[in-house]
């Protein structure tokens, strides 16, 4: 038996893509900088871990787990917010699939299979796509391939 996979809900044209890039890259830089927020309250929450050990006061270790409670608080609340803005992504039809670098895929349809045209934070247009399993290292030029490039 041959599976297919299934048609996402929205498949893109090259230009219905590109069209969408003011509000993704917008989207997409929120989603980087909190990410890197995140990054940056892991770290704080290791580092105080790791200079809590030893021979503290009790008072101290205390005062530790409260600030060590208040940073899991917020990687908690970083995480809810990085979730909102991919719900937003879902939205529009495409998807994060990498939130360090920026890359966002968009289902879209070439000789009646689905590919993703592929986009990185920064670039001015999409200008590569790839096979559903072949990700960001089998990009390739979107040129003489869709219509109308």
């Amino acid at each position: 038996m041959v599976s297919k996979v299934s048609r996402p809900p929205k498949v893109f044209t090259l230009d219905e893509a590109n069209s969408t890039l003011p509000l993704v890259s917008r989207i997409l830089r929120d989603i980087v900088h909190c990410h890197e927020e995140i990054g940056e309250l892991k770290r704080a929450r290791l580092h105080l871990l790791d200079s809590t050990k030893g021979d503290a006061s009790r008072h101290e270790r205390e005062s530790d787990e409260v600030e060590e409670e208040i940073l899991r608080g917020r990687i908690r609340g970083k995480l809810a917010e990085i979730d909102s803005y991919f719900q937003e992504l879902a939205k529009i039809g495409c998807e994060c699939k990498d939130p360090k670098a920026g890359l966002v895929d968009f289902p879209a349809e070439l000789n009646e299979r689905i590919v993703y045209l592929c986009w990185k934070l920064g670039e001015s247009e999409i200008s590569h796509w790839h096979e559903l399993e072949a990700g960001f290292a089998g990009r390739q030029a979107v040129a003489g391939t869709f219509t109308g490039v």
